[in-house]
């Protein structure tokens, strides 16, 4: 009995009474105020009709800067000499009100925040601790039995979410609504502690309850429009199945609590205008599903996982669909977080589906699909190559993994499904939009063609790898029918289907051909590359052409180094061949640029060509001539050291050794000799065809002979050797 009086004499001085005093306190206040507005009116009008009031009005506040008007002197008399009469008293007019100057209003502001806020929540916080104390020591010493202990907590909940309902009413609605939100906690640990710490009540009565009371705190929050009560709600509502607890699996139950927790917060949410109240429900959908599956996740559980998890991130989406529609400020950020709905959604179901395999491949060609129409209902080009990204490459890790198993027709049909829904997209936005690619388009065309092919590759290696270059041509041929179909229609799209064709026909002759074949494949192809860059005006595709060549180039050289075949023929041998193969590619790359005319060259936005265009296909063509000669002059080297290296002698004896240095020193003359005669002959090709380039190559590979000559010759060779190097110099 002591404790209860005790408990009684605490609630009153530490919560009755302070509510009490500020009631009246506020209540003097708003009388006061009420008076001054209603005696600054009553001045007001006095003053608008020009009723004389017997003590001066004091001042306005804030004052016009212009001047008063003087009063007005009396009129000239009239015919009669009789003074006029007085005109009639007009009210002069309200002078302007000028901007307001420095006042003390911050100042205010901050004392109205310190006393009208801070110490408000300091306040209640006091208050909950001040009882959280007595409380504690009426447990220590069981004044209070366990029963009495929560229903003590609750009442003391309901106390306080009833004083805050009248405090809304009565005008003052931030006090009103922080009480009544810790009335609502006081109603959730209460319950929470009468089913986990006392066992008073049963799971089932304990959900029921805090669902109760979650419906309260929404129905509150809604009435009273406030976004703290709404925030109280969702999260206790959230927070129910943790607070029941359990160690059985109930995940139907769960996530479908869950979603309608979700479906109306989105309802509250837009009912209100509060987009920020959807990111608690975002939050804790997440940690739900996240703490369940640590706990009961197992394979067997997929589809239903699967099923739960499509059914939120489609709720979620149509939030973040219907957040960018809100003109609310926070609108903005709310919906750049949704946006990583679907990416959490996909990377889920990665996880989920990986190991099984039907599921997963389903899922892919699904998820492909309705990116796909989403995007291209909103005419976005960048998320469509991270849609293709975000599928092909979990497609290609999975078929990593796969394609020696059982699976081919599976993976096939994934694959060209995978491949058709990006390829219709593209296509089908070429065709409505008849302008230049757009550089997402671009980077997609290639990686969505060399990607098919790449995991055409993944699953024939396994099985028939002698298939993989036919594979390559058939692709090849697939993007020339391509660029056939689009050149008429789209011709700015059709080039890069013709680039793709070109770049399968190279993996087609690195797969199908060895060794110097393929470097004549691959310098074919470039030259047929540079040519439909230059007669379609693409100047990318050029340099793809030009790089490839380089390439081819690159190999020939490696086959020139390489050292020489147990049977070789100087001058009749495969290095031999594709040099000389290389060299007719760049003169007839030469000859394919002088007869080009300025509609072959770039052009721009009016038609016109772009740049200097005899200036840009002389230096074109000069390269091109340049490098023939430069290629011959290494052909011809190489060709001399085999010829000596074939005919010198072994090094088993003294003689043999003796031999050798001689063979080294003819082969130095010789080199010098030859290279002396080459740039005299490049001198003679210039001036008869009166053409610079050959002749600035002449005077490089002269200066290089003279280098070689008084550098090496003179320090190395016999007397013999040395005359002929400098004679023929």
């Amino acid at each position: 009995m002591t404790a209860l009086i005790v408990l009684a004499l605490g609630l009153l001085l530490t919560v009755v009474l302070p509510i009490l005093s500020f009631r009246r306190a506020s209540r003097a206040l708003q009388t006061v105020d009420q008076l001054e507005r209603r005696l600054d009116s009553l001045e007001g009008r006095a003053r608008t009709v020009g009723v004389p009031t017997d003590e001066p009005v004091p001042p306005p506040t804030v004052r016009s800067a212009l001047p008063r008007e003087s009063p007005a002197a009396p009129g000239p008399p009239t015919s009669e000499g009789a003074p006029a009469a007085p005109a009639p008293r007009v009210p002069p007019a309200s002078p302007p009100i000028e901007a307001p100057g420095p006042v003390a209003q911050p100042a205010e502001a901050l004392e109205s925040q310190i006393g009208g806020r801070w110490m408000l929540y300091v306040g209640v916080a006091a208050v909950v601790i001040g009882i959280g104390f007595f409380v504690q020591v009426a447990f220590e010493n069981e004044w209070i039995t366990e029963t009495m202990r929560v229903v003590i907590g609750a009442a003391a909940g309901g106390v306080l979410i009833f004083a805050g309902a009248r405090f809304v009413r009565a005008g003052y609605a931030l006090y009103g609504q922080v009480l009544s939100g810790g009335g609502f906690v006081a109603l959730y640990l209460s319950t929470y502690a009468a089913l986990n710490y006392y066992d008073l009540i049963g799971r089932a009565p304990a959900f029921a309850l805090l669902v109760l009371i979650t419906a309260i705190a929404a129905g509150l929050a809604d009435r009273q429009a406030s976004f703290g009560l709404a925030v109280t709600a969702v999260s206790g509502g959230f927070l129910t199945p943790f607070m029941v607890g359990g160690e059985t699996d109930v995940q139907i139950p769960l996530f479908t609590f869950a979603a309608i927790l979700v479906a109306g917060t989105m309802y509250l949410a837009r009912r209100q205008g509060w987009p920020v109240l959807n990111l608690v429900s975002f939050l804790f959908t997440g940690i739900t599903v996240a703490s369940w599956a640590n706990r009961f996740y197992t394979p067997a559980t997929y589809f239903s996982t699967e099923l739960f998890l499509t059914l939120f991130c489609a709720m979620f989406l149509y939030i973040l669909r219907e957040t960018r529609r809100s003109s609310d400020h926070l609108a903005g950020p709310v919906t750049r977080i949704l946006w990583s709905a679907p990416v959490f959604y996909h990377a889920a179901s990665l996880v989920i589906l990986f190991t099984h395999n039907l599921a997963f491949l389903i899922y892919l060609i699904a998820v492909s699909l309705v990116g796909l129409l989403a995007a291209s209902r909103a005419g976005a080009r960048w998320p469509r190559l991270v849609l293709w990204a975000a599928v092909a490459l979990p497609f290609y890790g999975w078929l990593w993994q796969h394609a020696a198993t059982s699976w081919f027709v599976g993976a096939a049909v994934t694959l060209f499904a995978i491949y058709g829904l990006h390829l219709a997209a593209q296509i089908e936005g070429m065709l409505r939009e008849a302008r230049p690619l757009h550089p997402a388009d671009v980077v997609l065309t290639l990686v969505n063609g060399l990607g098919v092919y790449a995991a055409l590759y993944l699953l024939i290696e396994p099985r028939a790898l002698a298939l993989a270059g036919t594979a390559a041509g058939v692709a090849a041929a697939w993007n020339g029918v391509l660029f056939g179909v689009l050149r008429r229609r789209q011709r700015h799209a059709a080039p890069h289907f013709l680039a793709l064709a070109f770049t399968l026909v190279a993996i087609a002759v690195a797969v199908e051909l060895d060794g110097a074949w393929v470097t004549v494949g691959w310098a074919a192809e470039a030259a047929a590359i540079i040519g439909v860059g230059l007669r379609e005006r693409r100047d990318w595709m050029r340099l793809g052409g030009v790089a490839l060549l380089a390439l081819a180039v690159a190999r020939l050289l490696q086959l020139q180094l390489a050292p020489l075949p147990a049977a070789y023929g100087v001058l009749v041998n495969e290095r031999v061949a594709v040099g000389a193969w290389i060299i007719a590619v760049l003169y007839a790359l030469a000859y394919v640029h002088s007869r080009a005319n300025d509609r072959w060259l770039p052009q721009d936005a009016s038609g016109q060509s772009t740049g200097n265009g005899g200036q840009r296909r002389g230096r074109e063509i000069a390269v091109a001539i340049v490098a023939a000669n430069v290629l011959t002059l290494a052909t011809l080297t190489t060709e001399i050291n085999a010829f000596l290296e074939i005919r010198g002698p072994g090094l088993g004896s003294v003689d043999a050794l003796r031999d050798a240095t001689n063979a080294e020193l003819a082969r130095q003359v010789t080199l010098s000799v030859s290279w002396a005669i080459y740039a005299a002959a490049l001198t003679g090709v210039g001036f008869l065809r009166h053409y610079p380039p050959i002749r600035y190559l002449a005077i490089a590979v002269f200066g290089v002979t003279v280098l070689k000559v008084f550098t090496v010759d003179l320090s190395q060779l016999d007397q013999i050797y040395r005359v002929l190097s400098t004679l023929a110099l």
